[in-house]
């Protein structure tokens, strides 16, 4: 068992810019993914299935890992996409904060198909995060922006 958090590259972070592997006490086991295909991580989420994690990529792809950190599926680029925080929605689909086209957008759980907006583009100002309530209602967290805020 171990912990995976991103590592955040360049103007978002700082980081690394790569996912990293920690054991149960906190001791860095390393990269998790040796796949360099990994770019600006921005967020995570485990997939339904329990055995594959969602990545959102910072090149304006969602990437699908297994349980080696392999890639075994992923989004085109999407133009725009700048994924933030992600979420599985009440209809299986996996979610994610479209942060520069200031929207949500919804994949299929094996990333395969287009990217499917849940609301209109530039609604939301900066959109932060989200949940799902148990009867499909949207909760988003939303930021202002400023001179960096709507790319970062």
């Amino acid at each position: 068992m171990q912990i995976v958090v991103t590592s955040a590259g360049g103007a978002n972070g700082n980081g690394r810019g790569t996912l990293l592997a920690f054991d149960l006490n906190g001791h860095s086991l390393g990269p998790f993914a040796p796949d360099a295909g990994i770019v600006d991580p921005r967020g995570l989420h485990l997939h339904p299935d329990g055995r594959h994690l969602y990545v959102n990529n910072g090149d304006d792809r969602v990437l699908l890992l297994d349980e080696r950190g392999a890639v075994v599926a992923s989004t085109a680029p999407i133009e725009r996409l700048n994924p933030g925080g992600g979420a599985i929605s009440p209809d299986g689909r996996y979610c994610v904060t479209a942060r520069t086209l200031r929207t949500i957008v919804a994949f299929s759980a094996d990333l395969s198909g287009p990217a499917v907006p849940l609301l209109p583009d530039d609604v939301v100002a900066f959109p932060r995060g989200f949940a799902f309530s148990s009867d499909g209602g949207l909760f988003l967290a939303a930021g202002a922006t400023g001179s960096s805020g709507a790319s970062s």
